[in-house]
């Protein structure tokens, strides 16, 4: 009988202390998945805000990443650390975007990037391991070997006016 009490009243402090656990963390939003034409899982990111950027100054940064000859230019964009509102709620692609599906989507559109368009191309290490900026270095031609299974690389954003 004492046994079967003791039981008892370890399995009511587990539950207890599970519900105390799970009333302590936030709810979960659930995880809706869609799958797009050519087969890639896209998540759905709720509205809602967030802190974006970087807490530290550009100075702490760059001595940071002094290792990758950081300038500040690249890490201006990181500060000051802000307040973003996401207020329509919208699909994110799960995981990268793969060489080969890019490929899908240059044939389908045949969008050229901006390293394509503007002759300069884009950043890759040279055969003297140096990092530099040049023509032949595109998304199909990164400075070193990849498959179509890859992330894709040397994408830039459009500059919007």
């Amino acid at each position: 009988m004492f046994r079967r009490r003791a039981i008892v009243t370890l399995v009511v402090m587990v539950a207890v202390g599970s519900l105390t656990v799970a009333a302590a963390e936030p709810t979960p939003v659930p995880t809706k998945q869609i799958t797009n034409s050519i087969g890639m899982k896209l998540t759905l990111v709720p509205s809602g805000e967030f802190m974006m950027g970087s807490h530290e100054s550009v100075e702490q940064t760059i001595k940071a990443f002094a290792a990758y000859e950081a300038e500040a230019k690249w890490l201006k964009p990181e500060h000051p650390e802000h307040r973003v509102r996401i207020s329509q709620p919208f699909h994110l692609g799960t995981y990268h975007v793969t060489r080969g599906q890019f490929r899908q989507f240059v044939e389908a559109t045949r969008y050229r990037t901006e390293a394509e368009k503007d002759g300069k191309g884009g950043y890759g290490y040279t055969s003297a391991n140096k990092w530099e900026q040049k023509p032949e270095f595109t998304w199909r031609n990164p400075g070193f070997p990849q498959t179509d299974e890859h992330p894709v690389v040397n994408l830039s954003m459009p500059h919007r006016p």
